[in-house]
Parts: structure tokens; C-alpha cells; sequence
């Protein structure tokens, strides 16, 4: 008699919780555990940011932690963001969290302004930063004075020109 074929959800068992040690969160982020226990405890964060620094969902574990009371959830702008069950420590985490909300977001230059900014600064490594805005403007690329100084400062331009 031939046995029936067991029927396997194979998407469900890969979606299955995936479970991160602290040990393993030392190896990835390559960091000893007090520096991992520390960077965890030192401002809320929001699931998106958890998962980005850990490499793994987080979503329900979070859920979970939050249903034991182990840590908390609170709305701060626009998502919720974890914070520790401890009042003295939650409260300095929203402080920080409150300042970041408060400071203005700098604009993000695409690829072709970075490309462009670079491509001028090779050309006249002692320009000064209007006259890279300008003429990258003048080629074609749409970009401010302010987005030039945001490329400078990413990629630490200053340090690496010449004298």
C-alpha cells in the first residue's frame, strides 16, 4: 500500500519567527555584548530601525515583548517606536527620540548630483563649493549649494583635497 504524501506548507516554515541572540547580534553588528546591550538601551527605536540594525524581522518579537510588558510602545511623529519598561531610561529615550523628530531633514542628493559633484571636484580639486553647485547647473545637474556642502560632508570631502 503506498503511503500518502504529507502535504508540507514549505512558506509558512520559512516564515516561521526567526530568533536572534544577543551573541549573534554581537558577530553581526561586530560589536562585544555591553557595546550591543548599550547601543539596544540607548534610544527607542522603531521596528524598522531594529531590523535594519540586527538583520532580522522584528515585528512580532516586538509585538511579544510588548504583550509580556518587558518593553514598551509609543506613538512618537509619525510610527511607534520600543522603549524600555524602565521610567528613568524610557524617558531620557524619548527626549532623544523628540530632538530627532524636531530637526529638520536635510535633502537627499541622487546619484547623478553626487556623480556630478565629484566629476567637478576632480576637475578643479581647490574649487570652492558655490562653484561646484554652479557648475554643475551648468551641465545639466540640478542641484543646490546646500546638497553640494551634504556630499562634502558624507564623504568627507574637505580632508581629501588638495592643499
Amino acid at each position: 500500500m503506498v503511503r500518502p504524501r504529507k502535504e508540507l506548507d514549505v512558506v509558512q516554515a520559512f516564515r516561521a519567527p526567526r530568533i536572534l541572540t544577543v551573541e549573534q547580534a554581537c558577530r553581526r553588528l561586530h560589536a562585544s555584548r555591553s557595546t550591543v546591550l548599550r547601543r539596544l538601551n540607548e534610544q527607542g527605536m522603531a521596528q524598522a530601525e531594529l531590523a535594519r540594525l540586527l538583520g532580522v524581522r522584528t515585528h512580532n518579537t516586538l509585538l511579544e515583548l510588548v504583550e509580556e510588558k518587558r518593553i514598551r510602545r509609543e506613538r512618537l511623529g509619525s510610527t511607534f517606536v520600543y522603549l524600555s519598561r524602565k521610567a528613568s531610561i524610557r524617558g531620557g529615550q524619548v527626549r532623544r527620540r523628540r530632538l530627532l523628530l524636531a530637526e529638520p531633514k536635510k535633502p537627499r542628493p541622487t546619484s547623478r548630483q553626487i556623480i556630478a559633484t565629484l566629476l567637478e571636484l576632480i576637475k578643479d580639486p581647490v574649487a570652492e563649493r558655490q562653484q561646484i553647485a554652479l557648475r554643475c547647473q551648468r551641465s545639466g545637474v540640478s542641484i543646490s549649494r546646500e546638497l553640494v556642502d551634504g556630499i562634502f560632508e558624507k564623504y568627507d570631502l574637505d580632508k581629501k583635497r588638495a592643499p
